[in-house]
């Protein structure tokens, strides 16, 4: 058991149902927003829960994000410190760097290319609903609707062929499974830099309409760069993503009055032409990998306003 120093006390991690945050933190938000952190390799530093004072220190640049001089306060994490992040990796780096690659990246996100993606995705939502009212229930959502959505639509933004984008969903999924041994993990991270040099390789060779295309034109990024923040737009985009459809979709099911919420707001999504609604569903599966946001300003963990679906740990 980790000795902890007078007045400190460890991560809460234990939750009252798999997607919400600990107790404890909620408790800690409303009575010591700021308070004394016991990590496990001995460091003591701070645990910050109050949203305002969240966005204040994120905004402090007296912060830092880089993974070489950061504890990890997790139960058991390994002591060990950790090498700085290598050039491209741009959530770990602290400005000026941070700010180089940001600045690189915003000029990739021009209003014509946004225009056209969201043209795409409403095509390929528009899609997998279809082929999900064709098959009828029950169904796997993740698997015909949170898991393929997300990756073809990062690979339009980054530029990656239709015949590829299976080889790099599954590249990724194995990089995020949290069953995965190490050696299962350092094999799918090596399997993720080969296909994403390769297509590094042909953006230069042959460059076509989006981002990483844009990026390799602008000839102020290395190759490795390149790869690594293609890296870090492919996990940020594929498996949040896929989580939070899943999510988001067992929390209406279990909360029929927000669905009609939601179908009577005029912001809602946009209704597809000619399409039958779908019929009435229920859960059969918890989604992938679960997990809660942490406290934010609603008025508890899960939420509970008026805009807001309060989760409750409902089985």
């Amino acid at each position: 058991m980790t000795e902890t120093t007078p007045g400190t006390a460890p991560l809460p991690t234990i939750r009252p149902n798999p997607f919400d945050p600990p107790e404890e933190l909620a408790r800690l938000r409303d009575e010591k927003p700021i308070s004394r952190l016991s990590y496990s390799d001995g460091h003591v530093g701070w645990l910050v829960t109050s949203h305002t004072l969240v966005r204040e220190v994120l905004a402090d640049q007296r912060f830092s994000v880089r993974a070489d001089i950061r504890h990890d306060p997790s139960p058991g994490a390994d002591p060990t410190p950790a090498r700085p992040a290598p050039r491209g990796v741009f959530v770990a780096h602290d400005p000026p760097e941070h700010t180089h690659y940001r600045r690189l990246l915003t000029g990739e996100f021009t209003v014509r290319r946004m225009r056209r993606l969201t043209e795409r995705v409403e095509e390929i939502t528009s899609h997998y609903l279809d082929e999900m009212e064709r098959h009828g229930p029950p169904i796997d959502l993740v698997r015909a609707f949170a898991a393929p959505i997300p990756a073809l639509v990062i690979g339009e933004l980054l530029g990656v062929p239709g015949d590829a984008v299976d080889r790099f969903e599954r590249a990724v999924a194995a990089v995020f499974r949290v069953d995965a041994t190490r050696d299962e993990k350092m094999r799918a991270y090596t399997e993720m830099h080969g296909l994403l040099a390769g297509l590094v390789e042909n953006k230069r060779a042959e460059p076509t309409d989006d981002l990483l295309s844009g990026l390799v034109a602008g000839g102020e990024l290395e190759d490795d760069e390149l790869v690594n923040i293609a890296f870090m737009l492919l996990g940020a985009g594929l498996d949040t993503t896929a989580n939070m459809l899943g999510l988001g979709t067992m929390l209406l099911l279990r909360h029929p009055d927000q669905v009609a919420r939601l179908r009577r707001s005029r912001t809602g999504p946009r209704r597809r032409r000619g399409a039958t609604p779908l019929p009435e569903c229920r859960p059969l599966h918890r989604p992938h990998r679960p997990g809660g946001p942490g406290p934010g300003r609603g008025a508890g963990p899960g939420g509970g306003d008026g805009d807001r679906v309060d989760r409750g740990g409902q089985p």
